[in-house]
């Protein structure tokens, strides 16, 4: 569908496509699909940021028939209007620079490839309605390219099944699976925001009396973030959300197990005492014995020793799957910690 209406030299559907999803599932041989089938000629390439702020940006546009992009600029969003005129039948200023500005409709369907998307202050019906947000879950083995393999007469089906394809879905006026407007702005705040679910399944919040470290909590978003796939965001990233979600920090002394420890701490939200459960993978059977986690971590670490963030780097084992399953090797008598934070192979 979306490949039909790439080919149309309107924009009465006004959404952009967002691939969204981690590494080697399939978003770029899709927009590889794409460039193949409509021609070099006919796709250009650029960056969200600029295409939102810049007004010279948008000349590239012209006459074009799909706007690909990759990798989105994580900053947030401030002004849109830009990326509304785009995605619908308003009538835009091209600029070049050092030439004479002139007026035009823009048909350029807008394509994104991203792992998530900006934060947007812009939270109404126009702009969350211009989002088809794609999820591509599934993960492949790497290996040679697909599209070799298609031979010309698929192309050339392809191009009938487009024909067939387009009428119907412009009296329909959306794509198949698009979702209300309500669904797709759920959507776009899952794609953009994680932060609200994690908060909703894993913490406690509406007491006073709830306090949770910075670390710890920001330690646990981030296990939540490679859990489900989501790019890891940094430590101001999160203290901005935080702040957007109403919960601050200050550095202050708190009593734990009867110490009193000074750290920067949240107030009114804690973890849930069982947060650690959302990250097992598996029953504990899966860690009696040296299965496949456990040899990943034994293989890695060298009789020198290595620390546990490079280990965990190294690996790419959740922080708490890495502290139990080492405590097992301990246990077996195959490593040892020679200092803290440290583990080395006897």
């Amino acid at each position: 569908e979306w490949i039909a209406y790439c080919c149309y030299r309107k924009y009465p559907i006004q959404v952009a496509l967002a691939l969204i999803g981690s590494g080697a599932n399939g978003k770029t041989k899709f927009q590889e699909l794409c460039l193949n089938f409509l021609g070099k000629d006919n796709v250009v390439s650029a960056d969200m940021k600029d295409l939102f702020s810049n007004r010279f940006a948008t000349f590239r546009l012209h006459k074009k028939l799909v706007c690909q992009m990759g990798e989105t600029d994580f900053k947030q969003i401030e002004n849109t209007a830009n990326f509304k005129k785009l995605t619908g039948s308003d009538l835009i200023n091209f600029e070049q620079k050092f030439k004479v500005s002139f007026d035009d409709y823009s048909y350029c369907k807008i394509v994104i490839n991203s792992n998530s998307l900006p934060f947007s202050e812009d939270n109404g019906n126009a702009y969350y309605r211009r989002w088809n947000i794609v999820d591509f879950p599934n993960t492949f083995q790497e290996g040679n390219d697909p599209l070799l393999r298609i031979p010309e007469k698929e192309w050339h089906n392809l191009s009938k099944k487009c024909l067939m394809i387009l009428p119907e879905l412009l009296k329909r006026g959306e794509f198949t699976n698009q979702g209300t407007i309500s669904e797709r702005e759920k959507k776009y705040i899952a794609a953009s925001n994680p932060l609200p679910d994690f908060i909703r399944e894993l913490c406690e919040t509406g007491n006073s009396g709830f306090f949770v470290s910075y670390s710890e909590i920001y330690n646990c978003f981030k296990e939540y973030l490679v859990r489900n796939r989501k790019r890891v965001v940094s430590r101001k990233e999160f203290f901005s959300g935080m702040d957007r979600e109403g919960f601050f920090s200050k550095r202050t002394t708190k009593t734990i197990a009867s110490q009193y420890v000074s750290d920067t701490f949240f107030e009114g939200i804690g973890l849930k005492e069982d947060w650690k459960k959302y990250f097992c993978t598996g029953s504990q059977e899966d860690y009696s014995t040296p299965g496949k986690i456990m040899l990943k971590i034994l293989n890695v670490i060298p009789k020198g020793g290595i620390s546990y963030f490079d280990l965990s780097l190294k690996t790419e084992v959740l922080e708490f799957e890495l502290n139990k399953n080492i405590e097992k090797l301990k246990l077996e008598g195959e490593v040892y910690e020679p200092v803290s934070g440290m583990v080395a192979r006897l």
